[in-house]
């Protein structure tokens, strides 16, 4: 990041990624916001019906970005799970304009709502989308039940 913090603007690609980890999601986001914790998301985790919080962190490695600078973020049909969650914080905390088709999740929730007219999974699209909670499972900071 100390190179990317002397730039202008950021274009993150993230068109042909397949996820990875909520905690690689709250690093990479941290660099992009200031110090000051920033609330990102909270993900429900079934098998234990818990909710964990994710939040930036107030230290990271090298330079930050900064909540300054222009961020853009590259979507596809091929764009899931980790990179959808980290594209809904980015456009939900107002931090990056979002470019490209509907990703992968937005597709599913649009057959589930049509079928059972309920989803567990949130919005991820660059398009206008309802505002719901990311509800997806995995692991977490802190632990509501």
């Amino acid at each position: 990041m100390n190179f990317l913090a002397n730039t202008d603007a950021l274009i993150i690609d993230l068109r042909r990624n397949g996820g990875g980890e909520p905690a690689m999601v709250a690093l990479i986001s941290s660099y992009l916001f200031g110090p000051e914790p920033v609330h990102l998301n909270d993900l429900y985790f079934r098998p234990d019906d818990s909710t964990h919080q994710w939040w930036t962190l107030p230290y990271v490695p090298g330079k930050r970005y900064g909540d300054k600078k222009e961020v853009y973020v590259l979507t596809s049909k091929r764009t899931f799970s980790a990179a959808e969650e980290f594209t809904y914080n980015l456009k939900n905390l107002k931090r990056a304009t979002i470019i490209g088709e509907t990703t992968e999740a937005v597709r599913i929730r649009a057959v589930l709502d049509a079928s059972t007219s309920t989803s567990r999974l949130g919005p991820f699209g660059p398009g206008d989308q309802s505002d719901q909670q990311n509800k997806l499972g995995r692991h977490g900071h802190q632990t509501r039940r």
